[in-house]
C-alpha cells in the first residue's frame, strides 16, 4: 500500500532482467546519477544543469514501479488513508505476495489536499515469502545488496527492506505499541533450518526524515 515511487530516470534504465553489461551499467549510472544530485541539494552544494533536471518532478516525474499494485490506484489509496486521518487512526497495512520484507511509511499524496502532501497516516509492515523467491529472481543482474540501496535510498517513504532472504514476519499488539520482527531462516530445501531475528521496527509516528523532492 505504500507508495514505491523512483523517478522516471532510474525505471527506464533499470532492466534487472537483463544480463548484457551494458544495460546493467545503465541501470546503475542512473542510480547514480539521481542519489548524487539528491546528496548534493540535501549539502546545500550547487548543482549543475542535469543535476537540477533530475530533481525536477515536472521533467522527472517520481512514478510507481508496479501500478498492478495501490501504485495503480492512487484515488483509491488516497481515499482510504485521508479517511483514517480524518478519524485521528493510527493505520497499520500489512502486506505480502511481493515475497520481500519491506516496511514503509504510509503518507498522502495531497490530490484533494495539497497541504496534506506527505503527512504521515500509518505504516506498513509486509511479509516475506517463506519459501517463494523475491527481488533475487526478478532483478538477477543485481546483488541483495544494490536492490536494497536501489530501493531504501530512492523511495522516500521505504524505512527498510530486505531483497533476497526467505522466512515470515512476526506482529505483536498492546495497548501501547505494534512492532514488527522479521523473522529468516537459513535454507528452506531442508526440514534442518535455523531461524533468527532479521529485523525489529516498532510503529512511529514521525514519518522518515527525507529530502523534500
Amino acid at each position: 500500500m505504500a507508495r514505491m515511487e523512483s523517478p522516471a530516470s532510474v525505471l527506464t534504465k533499470l532492466n534487472g532482467d537483463s544480463r548484457d553489461p551494458n544495460a546493467q551499467a545503465d541501470g546503475l549510472a542512473a542510480i547514480t546519477a539521481y542519489l548524487t544530485a539528491k546528496g548534493k541539494r540535501a549539502a546545500g552544494a550547487p548543482l549543475n544543469s542535469v543535476e537540477t533536471d533530475l530533481l525536477d518532478l515536472t521533467k522527472n516525474p517520481k512514478l510507481g514501479y508496479n501500478l498492478d499494485a495501490w501504485d495503480g490506484y492512487i484515488a483509491a489509496r488516497e481515499t482510504v488513508l485521508a479517511t483514517a486521518l480524518q478519524l485521528n487512526k493510527k493505520l497499520i497495512s500489512l502486506a505480502g505476495d511481493t515475497h520481500n520484507g519491506w516496511h514503509s511509511d504510509l503518507t498522502l499524496m495531497g490530490l484533494a489536499n495539497p497541504s496534506l502532501a506527505n503527512v504521515k497516516v500509518g505504516e506498513e509492515f509486509a511479509t516475506p515469502g517463506v519459501s517463494s523467491g523475491g527481488f533475487e529472481e526478478y532483478l538477477p543482474a543485481f546483488t541483495p545488496a544494490q536492490v536494497k540501496y536501489l530501493f531504501e535510498n530512492i523511495v522516500d517513504d521505504l524505512r527498510w527492506m530486505d531483497s533476497s532472504r526467505r522466512g515470515y514476519l512476526k506482529m505483536t499488539f498492546t495497548t501501547a505499541q505494534a512492532k514488527g520482527e522479521w523473522v529468516f531462516v537459513d535454507q528452506v530445501l531442508s526440514r534442518t533450518y535455523s531461524a533468527s531475528i532479521g529485523h525489529t521496527a516498532p510503529y512511529r509516528t514521525v514519518k522518515k526524515a527525507t529530502t523534500p523532492d
